[in-house]
């Protein structure tokens, strides 16, 4: 479901900037706090982006509609940015003091797995199995706080 919404706001955003049009009532710039809590300051972002959206994609032609595009296109180059980011990055989780290691990106792929001989007992299967899983919750937790990180400004809109 978030990945269809994300790919809705995309298209919306890519053909709002095609068509060119522009609404002059564009909220005002969220300022920052340092009260605010990470959540609220997320979520503020995500507003921001979805009124420029609202705004662009809607209304006419105005004077203030080049600079909507170009607030609209910042945003989306940092969406874009961020979601390479976290496509490129190598995140390892291990288990067993480093028995068994898991390689992942920001997106939770798995690129690796690699495994200790002295892990491997074949009368028992199901530690080196727990070990397994242990090692890839391992990473998928870094790459989660990784993907708050980079993706929490967005506010779930992804």
């Amino acid at each position: 479901m978030k990945k269809a919404l994300a790919f809705l706001m995309a298209a919306v955003m890519l053909m709002s900037m095609l068509t060119a049009c522009g609404n002059k009532d564009v909220a005002d710039d969220t300022k920052d706090n340092n009260d605010v809590s990470t959540a609220e300051a997320d979520q503020a972002a995500a507003d921001k982006v979805a009124a420029l959206i609202d705004a662009i994609y809607v209304q006419e032609r105005t004077e203030e509609t080049d600079a909507q595009c170009e607030a609209a296109k910042a945003a989306w180059d940092a969406l874009t940015d961020a979601q390479k980011e976290l496509e490129e990055m190598e995140i390892e989780g291990e288990s067993g003091g480093g028995m068994v290691k898991v390689v992942c990106n920001g997106k939770k792929v798995i690129s690796s797995i690699s495994i200790d001989p002295k892990a491997v007992d074949p009368d028992d299967v199901e530690m080196l199995e727990d070990l397994i899983v242990a090692a890839i919750n391992d990473a998928y937790s870094v790459a989660d706080e990784e993907y708050e990180d980079k993706m929490g400004m967005f506010g779930g809109m992804i």
